[in-house]
């Protein structure tokens, strides 16, 4: 069933505060605004503040733009599970240009082909051999971020963005691979991407001291949450780089800090209800990521449970049984397809509202409540629990 979503569904100060109209609308403002003391990521090493990322993202963010990466530039970041990859995302939006989410099993060819159809400028990695294998035409340039980063003085201060970033400017790009298609863009604004993730943090009640339990992959089509929530609302993102780490990084390590809570993210549907360590009452939400629509259109705290639409996100019935959705999270459309986006995205007779017209078929039941028929497989299912932690 898919009903509006108006209520949050939490009060929590933190996520009060990150609500407000004059809350930053690109992630750029989110990443400048957060205590320069305050954690951003945790990790088995230590941890990183949100001050060290600033610093660190905006040299490599100058950096990049001496070497002509800027607006309109794609880039494509490969590397591990760790804070410095995520440094390199936030400076590849600092300088200007958008980064590529490509799904994190893609091989090699795959890659190839998404540079050729993004017009990919640009890869910056932390392994050699890997980028020397993911680079191909149209790219002109590549950077180890690992080594740049190490090379960096411990005396940095903060770089403001040498270009201003509009709302409406591209972030990132979704590449979702399917066996049965062939891989497409999905350009989404700043403004659109915080939209969907402050709509998210909102219903899960996140606040400051809440720690994100970060993906195996953190630059994969599904790893912007763990990415942009901390930016937006303050808090920390757990990178453990094996399993054997989460046990330990998952409990709080400030026995003074309550409440707190860890939030984590498992790719489909099925993994979440059939584990026994997960409870009803864990379950934060389960969320369909359609990258037409910012990432996240519709999410439900249950499987039996209605699906409702994220905070700033409407939908109409169409005459075909298809929904049609409008508001803040409407991407910006497919890169580099015009007669796809101009199919896709279309002006609403009534008002002239720009709308994203999805292949998502519903129908609508007696007590007039709209029940999903089927979902597209470029959509996945992905699920986030909530672990308070004593």
């Amino acid at each position: 069933m898919l009903r509006d979503y108006t209520d949050a569904g939490g009060n929590s100060a933190d996520t009060a505060r990150a609500a407000r109209a004059d809350d930053p609308i690109t992630l750029f403002d989110g990443l400048m605004r957060q205590p320069a003391e305050a954690p951003a990521f945790r990790t088995a090493a230590g941890l990183l503040t949100f001050g060290s990322v600033r610093r660190q993202a905006g040299a490599l963010a100058v950096y990049l733009n001496e070497n002509g990466v800027g607006p309109g530039d794609r880039v494509l970041v490969r590397g591990a599970t760790h804070p410095r990859t995520a440094v390199a995302v936030y400076a590849v939006l600092m300088a200007g240009a958008s980064y590529l989410a490509v799904d994190g099993n893609a091989d090699i060819a795959t890659i190839h082909e998404i540079n050729l159809r993004a017009a990919t400028t640009t890869v910056i990695g932390d392994d050699e051999d890997d980028i020397e294998k993911v680079t191909s035409s149209p790219v002109m340039w590549s950077l180890n971020f690992r080594t740049f980063l190490d090379g960096l003085q411990d005396n940095l201060c903060d770089v403001l963005s040498v270009y201003p970033v509009p709302p409406d400017q591209p972030a990132l790009v979704v590449f979702s691979s399917h066996a049965e298609q062939a891989p497409r863009g999905v350009a989404i604004s700043h403004a659109a991407l915080a939209s969907n993730m402050l709509a998210l943090a909102r219903h899960m009640s996140i606040g400051t001291e809440d720690r994100l339990l970060g993906p195996t992959v953190i630059t994969d089509h599904a790893g912007a949450f763990e990415l942009f929530v901390p930016l937006l609302v303050g808090c920390s993102t757990i990178l453990a780089s094996t399993a054997d780490d989460v046990p330990t990084l998952r409990r709080c390590d400030d026995a003074q800090t309550s409440p707190c809570a860890n939030v984590q993210r498992q790719s489909g549907a099925h993994t979440l209800q059939s584990s026994s360590e997960v409870s009803r009452a864990h379950l934060a939400l389960l969320g369909l990521l359609m990258p037409e629509m910012g990432y996240v259109p519709l999410v439900r705290a249950a499987a039996d449970e209605p699906w409702r639409l994220v905070d700033g996100v409407h939908a109409d019935l169409a005459d075909d049984g298809t929904m049609h959705f409008d508001g803040a999270g409407v991407a910006l459309g497919y890169v580099n397809e015009e007669a796809a986006t101009a199919q896709a995205f279309v002006a609403r007779e009534q008002d002239g509202r720009r709308v994203f017209r999805s292949e998502l078929r519903v129908r609508r039941a007696v007590d007039g409540a709209i029940a999903a028929l089927c979902v597209p497989s470029p959509m996945v299912t992905v699920g986030w629990m909530r672990e308070d932690v004593k």
